[in-house]
């Protein structure tokens, strides 16, 4: 009867030893990287169902899904839909400051969220011909989409007197 070693050394090519270690080394590699592979798709799945939530709350705050009624928001997710569907106010006042000149004072400026953002401002321009101006300057940023004159008196009963104006803006919708 004949015995073969398979851990004897081998004088030509490798050992029986050698071939195995080399063989489960090889299997152990391409196993880690399965495993390593699988964790990448489990852990993207997750991120694309955070995702695909995020979507529905941008959805329900824009007024695009009726899924939001029919499903019960977190404060958080609350707070996340207020911010989205408040208006930019900064972009606004903004161009705002900017479409200001020289003989334009702001007395106050009035922000309705529940009408869209509808904002009131109440001024006084050294000249009468300063308004329209202050005007073009609010629709030319494209940020207002109807930007209306809705008073204008003088203060004094001259003709260069200061006058007190009224304006409305609508912001553009999003």
């Amino acid at each position: 009867m004949t015995r073969i070693n398979f851990f004897q050394e081998q004088v030509r090519g490798f050992s029986y030893q050698k071939m195995i270690l080399l063989s489960v080394s090889i299997i152990l590699f391409f196993s880690m990287i399965v495993f390593f592979q699988y964790f990448r798709l489990r852990s993207a799945s997750e991120d694309l169902i955070d995702l695909e939530s995020q979507i529905d709350l941008i959805k329900v705050a824009q007024g695009l899904s009726t899924k939001g009624s029919e499903v019960q928001l977190n404060p958080v997710e609350q707070v996340a839909v207020a911010m989205i569907s408040e208006p930019a106010w900064s972009d606004m006042l903004r161009v705002i400051s900017k479409s200001l000149s020289e003989g334009i004072w702001l007395e106050a400026i009035h922000g309705d969220s529940s009408e869209g953002g509808l904002l009131t401002i109440q001024g006084t321009a050294y000249q009468a011909r300063l308004v329209p101006g202050f005007l073009d300057r609010l629709r030319s940023y494209n940020v207002f989409s109807n930007v209306l004159l809705l008073s204008s008196e003088a203060t004094l009963k001259e003709v260069d007197a200061p006058l007190k104006f009224k304006v409305q803006a609508k912001p553009r919708s999003k």
